[in-house]
């Protein structure tokens, strides 16, 4: 059963166990004139046949559709009857009001205390006793009337006192050891509700505790309990139901009757009987819409579409606004944007969109206001346009069309294309040109296909007289062809007529044209063009002129002879039209030489050539003069000096002088300055040099033109060869670290000195004497010096032979070693090139007798002979040197001298641990689990902090340390003792009376375990096995079946309640009447009462049922 009420400001759903069950209907307790659907926006009406209505969109007795909202929803009527009462258990309906509320005082604060008598705030109405006070018990229940204090609860109905009661969680609680129960008055009337809160009571010596509402409903009188934490101490049972005056009535929740029970977030009501309800289905209307893509105009036949987004259930149609009539077909859309298209349309229409909700079909709007749709009627033409015209450039020309039909457009044409914004039914050119000679169309059309072209109208443009491109001024040389010509554009019949001057000359043509020019015909010309259009044009006068030929009438001078330094001059004479002038030597352009007369203002050796000159004009062909040479005589002069010079004695020398281009040149070397006899050639040789022919020489140059030139001094300087006087000593031996020297003596012009060792250079050893300040063994070696000079040949020195003894080194230490007991080991240590060695090994520093050797070795090494190694070593040269210490370490194997526990059982959840003691260097350890390395286990000790199952296993652990061999401890092995667990309790069975019924539970691995099974908390005796089976079940074996499993460990465990419901089979105790006679009009009505378990009903006439007649009662 469902019920619905309203208090305060929120609504309260209530479902009983027949949910959806209709009731049985007493007086003035059913809905008459509630229909099961509605659309939201429906009217609101009054709601008849009841007394009291409550639900989504009840207002007093009224219901609105749409303040209910779109939904299913319940709507409940009640006469506030309370002679009987259903009870809900629905968890999802708790829902605990927050108001705080006034504490409640307890006289004295014993445990059974009750509160003083408190008023409701209203009528209330309980087991058909109306109560407008009440008083409250500590121990978790309410009392109608005398208070009546009991810590002991019941099992209800029960005639003992206190009766007259609503248990909420009636225990033997102790609010003075914990807890406070508060009062509340909550809404408005006639819906308020009256509160009260158990908060944290505790129960008698225990510490579990009670926290409940209490919640008690005007108009209605519905109690609620919405239980937030009811505790069970373990104890005995408690009570949750409610209790008539006598005792002889009582409303309990199932399993809650004086059992063990606890609750968490849990809800029950207590409903009185004499409630109906009714399911209304409240649809939204399709919703507003706003089309897309609407085609708002279209062509006479064709179809509008209007784009909507879909919604579901919904049927589409087009209505015409005026009359609603349809305009299309009925549309239904699943999702996304969808079509719908109108029927054909010949007259322009408003059209609507209407919508029908397929879940409720009289939940119907429209969802689109309107849309006009205009249509187009088709396009023709009934008078075309002229068929031709002929103009003179510069009238106007019209085109016009008349055409038929609906929202017309035009578009004229020139010759097949557009003219833009030529978009009427006429057409105009005003001044017309030659460019608008063509055929014209204009295309009518509305949109609607096809358009239509007009027949073409021919428009022919006469041209007005016009010169385009007049003739041009014409320059021509004498004897040649002068031509002049006009352009008369687009003149329609163009004639002509030429002048010279102001006397017509030439004929009727485009040109005019003098074969041969003579310089008499030179003057101004022009022409007239006439035509059929306009007045005549004539063009403006141009000149032709006459030019003559260049000719030289007196030629430049034939030949000329200068010195070098004077000026040289070139002139001609010539006749012609605008003469030009360009002078060349040897056949080449001269560079601004554009002048009758060329002059070079002072010639040098280059200016030595032939001379002509090039006389252009206006006229061909051009004319050369006759060629002018033009000869240099050179001054004297000197290019190069005589170069200075170093030579050997014996050796020859020669020097040389360069005059350049001297005319006829002549000589006359000196020495110093003085003249050599007979030295009077280009050059000056000296065969076989001496010593005493060191000296400054040079030359005097003369010639035909101007005053002789000296030449500048060559110097020459006479050299000697290098020779050694003093060799270097022959052999030196020098201990490493001293000096040693190496000198030799030498004489020559610019000496040189190059010391090498072994034959290469030294680097920086260039001096007559060669020191090395510190020698090493590397320096030892044979050194030469290489003397050289200005003369050739250099001359080397005999080798000098240099020993090096070397002094006691320690290149690399003994090294530092590691090594286990028992093993050789040796030391060694390099001494590099120390001259004649000696060794002696120490231990710690103290001498070892006879280690004298380069190395120093222990066969079989002790934990003794860990100590510090090193070596003195000795030679001829300087002090003995120490080496370093070479560190000797000994390690031991690994070795266990404490095994873990040989093995050990523990329960499951308790720790677990392994440990071993062994001695070795750096020992390591790695604890294993059935031979296999566990992550991390690598101390001395393991620990298991909670075993479980899988942790049972043989563990041993693998010592390891810097020598080998590793050791294995023996097996620890651990046995897992298992707690008691349930993995899968008993299930929840259904059953008709006489079936038989078995629980099972799974214990999963639990060692050794025992079963004890319970039904409602308490033992059933004898039944200790894994399974309890009943072989006939009856309705009083109806319970919460559960079982306890315990083990050898840990505390037992007892599973979840498995429900046994024992179902009754239908039987009639009250047969419907057996006849009844009635007149027209009047209701007839039939009912029947059975009892069994979930009871429906279908009512038949004359054996076929009767739709919707599913309840007890049949009413027609």
């Amino acid at each position: 059963m469902v019920r619905l009420y309203k208090s305060g400001l929120r609504f309260l759903i209530v479902i009983g166990i027949a949910l959806f069950t209709p009731f049985v209907a007493w007086s003035q307790c059913n809905f008459t004139n509630l229909n099961p659907a509605y659309c939201s926006n429906d009217a609101a009406f009054t709601l008849t046949g009841g007394t009291t209505y409550y639900g989504p969109g009840v207002s007093g007795t009224t219901f609105d559709p749409s303040v209910a909202g779109v939904g299913t929803h319940t709507l409940y009527t009640t006469n506030g009857a309370t002679a009987s009462y259903t009870v809900n258990t629905t968890s999802s309906y708790y829902n605990p009001d927050p108001t705080a509320g006034s504490t409640v005082s307890f006289p004295s604060l014993p445990a059974d205390e009750s509160s003083p008598s408190t008023g409701i705030g209203f009528n209330f109405s309980f087991y058909g006793n109306t109560y407008s006070t009440l008083t409250i018990n500590a121990n978790g229940y309410l009392i109608f009337g005398a208070p009546t204090n009991s810590g002991a609860n019941q099992t209800l109905p029960s005639a003992t006192t206190p009766n007259n009661l609503i248990a909420a969680a009636w225990d033997n609680l102790d609010i003075s050891t914990g807890g406070t129960v508060t009062t509340a008055l909550v809404g408005t009337a006639p819906r308020r509700r009256f509160i009260v809160n158990f908060i944290g009571v505790r129960h008698s010596g225990a510490p579990q505790s009670v926290t409940v509402q209490v919640q008690l409903h005007e108009s209605t009188n519905i109690i609620e309990l919405h239980c937030q934490n009811i505790q069970f101490d373990g104890g005995f049972g408690m009570t949750q139901g409610i209790e008539n005056s006598g005792g002889t009535a009582a409303t309990i929740v199932p399993g809650r009757n004086n059992t063990n029970w606890t609750a968490a977030a849990s809800y029950v009501a207590f409903i009185p009987s004499c409630t109906s309800q009714q399911s209304v289905v409240v649809t939204a209307p399709p919703a507003a819409v706003v089309p897309t893509n609407i085609t708002t105009t279209i062509c006479n036949g064709q179809k509008a579409q209007f784009t909507i987004p879909a919604q579901a259930n919904v049927i589409y149609q087009l209505l015409r606004v005026s009359d609603n009539s349809p305009m299309s077909p009925t549309y239904t859309f699943t999702a996304g944007s969808n079509i719908i298209e109108s029927n054909a349309l010949t007259t322009t229409t408003d059209i609507k969109i209407h919508a029908t909700n397929t879940a409720a079909p009289g939940c119907q709007a429209d969802i689109y206001s309107f849309a006009t749709i205009t249509v187009l009627q088709p396009a023709a033409i009934t008078v075309q346009p002229v068929a031709s015209q002929t103009l003179c450039e510069g009238g106007n020309a019209n085109f016009s069309v008349t055409a038929t039909g609906s929202s017309l457009s035009y578009q004229w044409r020139k010759n097949g294309v557009d003219i833009p914004g030529a978009n009427t039914n006429t057409y105009s050119i005003t001044g017309v040109a030659a460019a608008d000679n063509a055929t014209y169309t204009v295309v009518v059309s509305n949109g609607c296909t096809p358009a239509i072209n007009s027949s073409a109208s021919t428009l022919t443009v006469q041209e007005n007289a016009e010169i385009t491109s007049p003739p041009a001024n014409v320059t021509v040389c004498a004897g040649a062809a002068a031509t002049f010509t006009v352009n008369p554009g687009v003149t329609t019949s163009p004639s002509y007529q030429w002048f010279k001057g102001a006397t017509p000359v030439g004929t009727n043509s485009a040109t005019y044209t003098i074969p041969t020019t003579v310089v008499g015909d030179a003057g101004s010309y022009s022409v007239r063009v006439s035509g059929v259009c306009g007045a005549p044009v004539n063009s403006a006068p141009v000149t032709l002129t006459v030019n003559t030929a260049p000719a030289i009438s007196v030629q430049p001078v034939a030949s000329q002879a200068l010195c070098e330094g004077v000026a040289a001059s070139f002139s001609v004479t010539a006749t012609g039209t605008a003469p030009t002038y360009q002078w060349k030597k040897n056949g080449i352009d001269i560079g601004g030489a554009t002048a009758a007369t060329y002059n070079i203002p002072i010639i040098a050796t280059a200016d030595g050539a032939t001379y002509t000159v090039v006389v252009s004009g206006t006229c061909t062909p051009p004319v050369t003069s006759n060629g002018s040479v033009l000869t240099v005589r050179e001054l004297p002069e000197i290019l190069a000096d005589p170069a200075s010079q170093a030579v050997c004695v014996g050796s020859p020398v020669t020097f040389s002088v360069n005059v350049g281009v001297t005319t006829n040149p002549t000589y006359q070397w000196r020495k110093n300055g003085t003249i050599i006899g007979g030295a009077t050639n280009p050059t000056y040789t000296i065969a076989s040099v001496a010593a005493t022919d060191a000296a400054n020489y040079s030359v005097t140059v003369n010639g035909i033109c101007a005053s002789p030139v000296t030449s500048g001094n060559g110097l020459l300087t006479v050299n000697t060869p290098p020779a050694i006087s003093a060799q270097p000593v022959a052999s030196q031996a020098i201990c490493e670290g001293l000096s040693a020297s190496f000198s030799v003596t030498a004489s020559g012009t610019s000496l040189t000195y190059q010391w090498k060792k072994n034959g290469v250079d030294i680097g920086g050893a260039t001096s007559a004497t060669y020191t090395i300040p510190t020698i090493a063994t590397a320096d030892g070696a044979t050194y030469t010096v290489e003397v050289s000079g200005t003369c050739t040949p250099p001359v080397t020195s005999n080798g000098s032979v240099l020993t090096v003894r070397e002094l006691p080194e320690v290149l690399a230490d003994p090294a530092s070693q590691t090594v286990c007991a028992g093993s050789p080991v040796t030391f060694s240590v390099n001494v590099g090139a120390t001259t004649t060695p000696s060794y002696q090994w120490r231990k710690n520093g103290t001498v070892i007798g006879g280690a004298t050797n380069p190395t120093y070795t222990i066969a079989s090494v002790a934990t003794t002979d860990a100590a510090n190694y090193s070596v003195t070593v000795n030679g001829i040269c300087g002090t003995p040197v120490t080496s370093g210490n070479g560190v000797l370490t000994v390690n031991t194997a690994p070795a266990i001298t404490a095994q873990p526990i040989a093995s050990q059982a523990i329960c499951e959840g308790g720790s677990a641990s392994f440990s071993v003691t062994a001695s070795g260097t750096a020992l390591t350890y790695q604890w294993r689990k059935n031979g296999v390395n566990i992550g991390g286990a690598t101390s001395s000790t393991y620990t298991i902090p909670s075993i479980v199952t899988a942790d049972g296993a043989t563990y041993t652990v693998i010592v390891s340390g810097t020598c080998a061999p590793p050791v294995t401890s023996n097996g620890s092995v651990l046995t897992v003792r298992e707690l008691p667990e349930i993995l899968a309790g008993p299930a929840s069975q259904t059953l008709c009376v006489g079936s038989p019924v078995t629980f099972s539970v799974n214990v999963g691995v639990t060692t050794s375990p025992t079963y004890q099974w319970l039904k409602n908390g308490s033992p059933i005796g004898g039944a200790t096995n894994p399974t309890y089976s009943i072989a006939s079940i009856a309705t009083t074996d109806a319970g919460n079946y559960s079982v306890t499993v315990n083990g050898i460990c840990a505390t037992p465990v007892t599973s979840g309640n498995a429900v046994l419901t024992v179902n009754t089979a239908p039987a009639i105790t009250a047969q419907p009447v057996a006849s009844q006679a009635l007149c027209e009009g009047v209701p007839a009505s039939f009912s029947v009462t059975a009892t069994g378990t979930a009871l429906t009903y279908q009512w038949r006439k004359n054996g076929v049922n009767i739709g919707g007649a599913t309840s007890s009662t049949y009413t027609i």
